[in-house]
């Protein structure tokens, strides 16, 4: 309740007792054709039909996700010029590694609130996943986006650093991709994409 009720940024921070006043969604820019690389196709059944029965995710790409559900359902008070408020954003939201993988993890929680049976998942989505996720991805001084404005993305080139050694990270003889070691999606692909590098 402390953010829905927040009168300074909350969501409801235009609104009075007795009048409501829309605030608008964070908007962005559509994500480049090809960004993301192609499209994953879904598992093929192995036709014992001894598969569980699961429901198809809502959203088969997390950007489809951001677009379609997170920004129309986060409304936040971007004031100031974007710099002396407390939250910024930038409509290029996924050319910033750091958000993106936030945001895929966000996706993996959605889909799996959508479908359990527990009747506290959405609610457990906000509190513990969205809230906490968006106030750092939002956060003007220090987040992620804290150079960019609602209308203009600078970009920022992280945190320098060497390359990982050839087998760092696996057990000998074993061979896994990065994104199954638990660290999220692996975006070194995006850094050498020379369409990329100039965003």
């Amino acid at each position: 309740m402390r953010i829905i009720l927040d009168a300074a940024n909350g969501p409801l921070h235009r609104c009075t007792r007795t009048k409501h006043t829309a605030l608008q969604s964070l908007s962005a820019d559509p994500v480049p054709p090809g960004w993301f690389g192609p499209p994953k196709r879904p598992p093929a059944a192995n036709g014992d039909g001894n598969e569980p029965m699961t429901k198809p995710p809502r959203f088969t790409h997390y950007s489809t996700f951001v677009d379609r559900w997170l920004l129309p359902v986060t409304a936040v008070r971007v004031a100031a010029n974007h710099r002396e408020g407390q939250y910024t954003w930038c409509r290029q939201w996924w050319a910033h590694h750091g958000v993106a993988v936030r945001f895929a993890a966000l996706h993996a929680v959605f889909e799996a609130a959508r479908i359990t049976e527990d009747r506290t998942a959405m609610s457990t989505l906000f509190v513990s996943h969205i809230d906490p996720h968006m106030r750092v991805i939002l956060d003007a001084a220090q987040g992620p986006l804290h150079r960019c404005t609602p209308t203009r993305h600078v970009p920022q080139p992280g945190l320098p650093f060497d390359t990982v050694p050839t087998a760092w990270f696996e057990s000998p003889g074993e061979s896994l991709p990065v994104d199954e070691l638990g660290f999220g999606p692996d975006f070194r692909a995006l850094r050498l994409a020379p369409s990329n590098r100039d965003l």
